[in-house]
């Protein structure tokens, strides 16, 4: 079935039902907000956005922190991942939230997203390494985003 959501940053956008991201907890802010689909950036890149279903205005940027820390590693229990946490390791995908600090772009690494894209659902967690909430993404990686956001 296709769904159609109509957002303030990408117009009416037409997805299918089944690329719907249940959320069953929402995510910090958007308790009520369980719904999400992730859309690829128009200018490609490493950028992708979480978008809410339910409320058109609503779109966070994400991405593979991986790319901008290849060290990074999420440290949480089974049980901490709620949703997710019985899911394959293969099936899951981390994700975390781009956000300007009013310098520059930052990155949380401490609250990740951990999506299971096979089984559609997704949370966010606490990592419990040492990483910060705002990790600040360089200058030239920081303006390849700016230009696609």
């Amino acid at each position: 079935m296709v769904l159609t959501i109509n957002t303030t940053r990408f117009g009416t956008v037409a997805t299918q039902s089944g690329d719907i991201l249940y959320f069953p907890l929402g995510l910090p802010g958007w308790e009520h907000l369980d719904r999400w689909v992730l859309l690829a950036d128009r200018a490609g890149g490493d950028v992708v956005w979480l978008q809410s279903v339910d409320r058109g205005e609503i779109a966070l940027a994400a991405v593979d922190p991986r790319r901008f820390v290849p060290q990074y590693l999420l440290h949480a229990r089974r049980w901490e991942l709620g949703p997710v946490g019985n899911s394959a390791a293969g099936d899951l995908r981390t994700l975390v939230i781009v956000s300007h600090d009013g310098e520059g772009l930052t990155i949380n690494l401490k609250a990740p997203l951990v999506v299971d894209l096979r089984r559609r659902l997704g949370c966010q967690t606490i990592n419990c390494g040492d990483w910060p909430l705002g990790h600040s993404i360089d200058e030239r990686r920081t303006m390849a985003l700016r230009r696609r956001a």
